[in-house]
């Protein structure tokens, strides 16, 4: 099932058969539920209650994290099982279709739905901080669209930046463009998993996020930048840069990746849940 609800209806369909279902929320859906609408205290007590029960229904969870697996402790039956599958990127398409990077200038990527958690907005005031310093061999480009183009498109134009952060809007294969780049951003303040860092380690593009949910599961050590400072980080990380470096970095990155969030390794992941080797959530670290 894809999540709990829907397990929660097939198992009033099928009463004794075996329901695993995925948790790839960021928190928890109530949390969700709760920063995308106005609930009442009442409500969200009766939100928590049901979703205790819609999570009593599947056998097996599997989780795209260990973050989100600590943080569905309060949902998931201590008897149910839990298995970890990180999400995966086919390594070796997106290696066969990458572009050809700019040499000219620096071009900073950033992928993924342009709303207030993806925080692409922190770029927007690094490019500002960026031409205040006189620093002007970079560009940007936001990948994405969502509730937040037209304010970061009239931020870009108050700030004078139209030459420099380009709104790209959606693109099939995002890969294709970030591959061109030589250094990827992720500025989200939460992340379950940080399936769009993957993509742009596997398009040869040395990767940096805020150490936030998930993300030290992704990258390992290395291009973790803490939230708190990121911006002037960022700032200071751009201006101090070395693009000669940075093709080593990536390619670091990509060694560990390739590995870790394989196809084969997702594959064979979801082959021992199948024969009944998921662990207890007992056994999840805690983080």
């Amino acid at each position: 099932a894809q999540d709990p609800i829907s397990a929660f209806v097939v198992r009033q369909l099928f009463k004794d058969e075996t329901i695993i279902t995925t948790c790839h929320y960021n928190d928890d859906p109530v949390s969700e539920l709760q920063q995308n609408y106005e609930l009442t205290k009442g409500s969200l007590i009766s939100l928590k209650a049901a979703f205790r029960k819609f999570f009593n229904a599947p056998d097996q969870f599997i989780c795209v994290s260990e973050y989100v697996a600590e943080k569905s402790r309060f949902f998931i039956p201590e008897k149910s099982k839990v298995s970890i599958v990180h999400n995966a990127v086919d390594f070796q398409t997106i290696k066969q279709e990458r572009g050809i990077k700019r040499n000219d200038k620096l071009i900073i990527t950033n992928c993924g739905t342009l709303e207030d958690r993806k925080n692409q907005v922190l770029l927007i005031e690094v490019a500002k901080d960026l031409v205040s310093q006189n620093y002007l061999s970079f560009e940007i480009w936001l990948i994405g669209t969502g509730p937040n183009f037209h304010s970061y498109k009239k931020l870009i134009q108050d700030y004078g930046l139209g030459d420099v952060v380009k709104l790209l809007g959606w693109i099939p294969k995002p890969w294709k463009v970030i591959s061109q780049s030589g250094l990827y951003i992720h500025t989200a303040t939460n992340e379950a998993f940080g399936y769009t860092i993957i993509e742009a380690i596997a398009a040869g593009t040395y990767s940096l996020a805020i150490d936030t949910g998930a993300i030290q599961e992704v990258l390992g050590d290395e291009g973790l930048v803490s939230q708190s400072g990121a911006r002037k980080t960022f700032l200071d990380l751009i201006m101090n840069i070395d693009l000669n470096l940075l093709e080593g970095k990536a390619q670091r990155q990509y060694e560990r990746a390739s590995h870790k969030f394989s196809i084969s390794a997702w594959r064979d992941k979801h082959s021992n849940i199948y024969r009944q080797k998921s662990v207890h959530l007992s056994e999840i670290p805690v983080l």
